[in-house]
């Protein structure tokens, strides 16, 4: 934002990083930063949901952890399934990190929580993507048995 200086109404004068023009475009004013209060309906509903998500995948990873000779478990892959949902917990911490009040420890807080955040998810999703690619690649390796011949492949009969 630029403003027009009142002595030469030819030149224009540039705002600062945080200020803005007034209304009759002669000065700058500070720009008016607005924050959620803690009051607030929008940031009540994100800070429950946020922490209702928090106790649903802590209760997910203690059943996992208390069923893991399950079948289901054992198939599903415990490591991928901690480090996932611990990731999402991360990413709802950053949220609440988020909602608190500006100050530079938890805005570098909140930075650190969605760097693990994104990185915790998004590298337990690839890994599962390269097992089943594995176990597609595989399967692609098996060939029917011809007329009792062995198969070239994998040398099954």
């Amino acid at each position: 934002h630029s403003y027009s200086n009142s002595t030469n109404s030819g030149e224009c004068m540039t705002c600062g990083a945080w200020e803005t023009q007034n209304a009759n475009h002669t000065a700058c004013v500070d720009v008016a930063q607005d924050f959620l209060s803690a009051t607030s309906k929008t940031a009540l509903v994100c800070l429950g949901g946020s922490i209702a998500n928090i106790v649903v995948l802590v209760s997910g990873m203690i059943l996992c952890l208390l069923m893991k000779s399950r079948p289901l478990v054992k198939a599903a892959d415990p490591l991928f399934l901690f480090a996932f949902q611990f990731g999402l917990i991360l990413g709802n911490a950053a949220l609440i990190f988020a909602l608190a009040v500006p100050s530079t420890p938890g805005c570098h807080a909140e930075y650190v929580f969605l760097v693990m955040y994104l990185t915790l998810t998004t590298s337990s999703m690839w890994l599962r993507a390269m097992k089943i690619n594995i176990i597609f690649s595989a399967a692609n390796n098996f060939c029917k048995p011809r007329f009792g011949r062995l198969c070239t492949r994998t040398g099954q009969v």
